[in-house]
């Protein structure tokens, strides 16, 4: 369970990261 959930949160993370890089691409090109 303690791996699944590490797992879980580095998932997250990436998901965080690729979700800010996102947006921040959207409004650089809006600019």
């Amino acid at each position: 369970m303690i791996e699944f959930s590490h797992v879980s949160k580095l998932f997250g993370a990436q998901k965080a990261v690729n979700d800010l890089n996102l947006n921040f691409q959207e409004g650089s090109f809006r600019c």
